[in-house]
Parts: C-alpha cells; structure tokens; sequence
C-alpha cells in the first residue's frame, strides 16, 4: 500500500507565521496593512501557500556587504 502527503493549500496563522519565518504580530500587522492576503473559513484565518509566496517574493532583496558576519 502506498502513502503519500498532500501540502495543504492554506495554513491557519501559527503554521503561516512559521513558514514564513516571522511572529504573529507581524502577520497581524501585514495583513491589516493589505500587503498580505488573508481568508476566512468558518471562524478561522487562513493564509494561502500563494498568498505567502507572493509576500515573500515582494519584500526587498538583503544588500551584501564585504565584511563578514
């Protein structure tokens, strides 16, 4: 018999922030703000996978400096 995992389409706001790499405040804010896309499901919040990699994809690019860290 074979297994296999289905990614879920949408992610309810701890397992976003988590993917994401940032603190609920911080989703909270991005969402009030219109930069990230939230949805409703009865009662709950949720993020989908395209609307985190679209907020990824438009934050700015890190600048590398010479000196190391």
């Amino acid at each position: 018999m074979s297994t296999f995992h289905i990614e879920p389409l949408a992610d309810p706001i701890p397992a976003a922030c988590q993917r994401m790499g940032i603190g609920r405040s911080t989703c909270f804010r991005e969402i009030a703000d219109g930069r990230l896309e939230a949805i409703k499901a009865r009662g709950r919040t949720l993020i989908t996978r395209v609307a985190q990699d679209r907020w990824l994809a438009s934050l700015p690019r890190a600048k590398h400096s010479s000196a190391s860290v």
